[in-house]
């Protein structure tokens, strides 16, 4: 079914919103480099069409910085390296920056040695995972990604719809081809109480 559009909807180029994005994070005191490539990445996503982890996450993530809740300036750190491994601290800043680095160390140690994987620990959000497949897949290279954190307990409530099975990993997968552009497969896992509910969740991107 078509994305129906409010009346009172606006049209805001990529642009203009990656540097109202990159101001607003500047306005919490992230440095310049980080804020731009954070915006960078919830702009993309947004232009995906997964809305849910695109700018529309901002407001969330500006309150966690007020609140002291996510390091400004973290010293992200390699905890720990191997030919085909590595584990990085992300010193509790913004997920986006450490797992960044460890996508790069991750597509640097495939292209040596053939396969690699990489953890992150300590931080926040990391966004939507297929950012980070995404970067890998751009060097050619099939990818997994998942994100972790803290388990929620299954909803109560009779009327509740859905609910997350363990902590609902978002994860994507990605797959280059020989030809046109590679397999995507991004999502997360949730269970349907309801499944009749499913199409009225569904939504058809032009």
């Amino acid at each position: 079914m078509p994305v129906s559009v409010p009346e009172d909807a606006r049209r805001i180029m990529p642009d203009v919103l990656r540097d109202f994005t990159t101001e607003v994070l500047r306005k919490v005191h992230l440095p310049a480099d980080d804020a731009e490539l954070i915006a960078r990445y919830l702009v993309d996503v947004d232009l995906r069409g997964v809305v849910s982890h695109g700018t529309r996450q901002l407001q969330r993530y500006v309150a966690e910085f007020r609140e002291g809740r996510i390091n400004p300036h973290p010293e992200i750190a390699q905890i720990m390296d191997a030919p085909s491994m590595a584990i990085f601290d992300g010193d509790g800043g913004a997920g986006y920056l450490v797992a960044t680095q460890a996508t790069e160390a991750v597509i640097e140690k495939a292209q040596a040695n053939g396969i690699a994987v990489a953890c992150t620990r300590n931080h926040g959000h990391v966004g939507s995972v297929g950012i980070y497949a995404r970067l890998a897949l751009a060097r050619d290279l099939a990818t997994f990604s998942v994100a972790g954190g803290v388990a929620w307990e299954k909803p109560t409530e009779p009327d509740a719809t859905v609910w997350d099975a363990m902590g609902a990993p978002p994860m994507c997968f990605g797959i280059p081809t020989a030809e046109g552009p590679p397999f995507v497969l991004d999502m997360n896992a949730n269970m349907l109480k309801d499944r009749s509910k499913l199409a009225e969740a569904l939504q058809t991107f032009p």
